[in-house]
């Protein structure tokens, strides 16, 4: 498959990356809580508005589990869309899109997917009054780091969150230093790590065109984000009251007893949790020796031996905190795929061959309270 090269065949803005002047809630005044979480309708005696427009440098610092200091910055400022513009007939040629590749409706083919969404995207994503974190952008070049770290503004807002990340948000004002800014985001292709529901509406036959929305852009490797897998819940189309049995012989599910052992477990192999039991697989997976870049939920998803309905997506920690006296109704069973490389992200977003619905999770996010975008309401 020929890689379709974005950046020098598009032409015109295909996407523009503004200043804005944010409402947040002020960390002195709100509690943690409020802005990791802020209520649908503002707290106003909470919230600030930045007298002048300028661009955001958000900042996470977290600890590991292997106790590893872990920084990621990125720049935040409102993305402009601003339609499909036209494409060289040498590009055209040179295009070759799977069916799967989600071109209609996707606002900008500068903003790659890396994923396919769930059928549970709507247009009445936006707008929403509900306050949501940026659309997070990853830009594999490294040119927004690079002025990053040459950049100063002033320090605006400082949490810790509940999860002990660390939040700095700092203003760019500088009119010269903005236009470098602008400039880099403007001929770069970005990969969309986080929103791409709400890319999807904004794309739609209903949407607004040009639509605005807020977005962060971090670095792809070295100080970026860090990236988790989804459990992936399941349950058989038509009651099958051997269904356990059956999965145990097709995947060779050993028995894990001990939930500290299958989390160690987890960075090595998927696991698969069936009513209150945890099961590690075998045989079949050493498939993936052949192709490294084929996820644990396209391969199981593609040999269950039953028919199956997807019925939920669960984080890593939801995964092994879940009570199993509930979990052990319906006949449902879950997947915990390994976590895959951010390298993986990014090849195959370029070679438009995307992953699953809810294969990745980006973190730590921008809390939702500490930039609300250019309006409240």
């Amino acid at each position: 498959m020929h890689i379709f090269a974005l950046q020098a065949t598009i032409h015109g803005r295909m996407h523009r990356l503004l200043p804005f002047a944010s409402y947040r809630y002020d960390p002195f005044e709100a509690s943690p809580s409020t802005i990791e979480k802020p209520p649908i309708e503002p707290l106003l005696d909470q919230i600030t508005l930045d007298d002048e427009a300028g661009l955001y440098i958000y900042q996470t610092v977290q600890t590991t589990q292997s106790g590893e200091h872990k920084r990621m910055r990125g720049v935040v400022g409102i993305l402009e869309l601003t339609g499909p513009g036209s494409v060289s007939p040498e590009s055209s040629q040179s295009q070759t899109l799977p069916v799967s590749l989600p071109v209609k409706g996707w606002p900008e083919v500068t903003l790659l997917p890396h994923e396919n969404t769930t059928s549970a995207y709507r247009s009445d994503r936006i707008p929403s009054k509900r306050p949501k974190n940026p659309v997070w952008l990853l830009d594999k070049t490294q040119a927004i780091s690079q002025l990053i770290s040459i950049s100063e503004g002033d320090l605006v807002s400082r949490v810790t969150d509940s999860h002990g990340v660390h939040h700095r948000v700092w203003l760019l004002r500088q009119p010269a230093l903005l236009r470098e800014f602008q400039e880099a985001a403007r001929s770069l292709t970005l990969i969309v790590a986080d929103g791409h529901h709400r890319l999807r509406a904004a794309g739609s036959p209903g949407a607004h065109i040009g639509s605005r929305l807020m977005c962060m852009i971090t670095p792809s490797f070295e100080e970026g984000p860090t990236l988790a897998t989804w459990a992936r819940s399941y349950r058989p189309s038509e009651p099958r009251p051997n269904f356990e049995t059956e999965l145990r012989s097709k995947f060779g599910l050993a028995l894990v007893e001990d939930t500290s052992q299958a989390e160690t477990m987890r960075t090595h192999r998927p696991l698969v949790r069936i009513g209150q039991n945890l099961y590690t697989p075998g045989g079949i997976f050493s498939k993936k020796l052949l192709d490294p870049e084929l996820t644990d939920a396209e391969l199981f998803e593609g040999e269950i031996p039953f028919p199956f309905e997807p019925t939920s997506f669960r984080s890593d920690e939801d995964f092994f905190g879940l009570n199993p006296a509930k979990h052990a109704k319906d006949e449902i069973f879950e997947l915990l795929p390994r976590p895959i490389s951010i390298e993986t992200v990014i090849s195959r977003s370029l070679a438009q061959r995307l992953l699953p619905a809810k294969t990745t999770r980006f973190y730590p996010k921008a809390l939702p309270g500490l930039l609300l975008g250019e309006t409240i309401g």
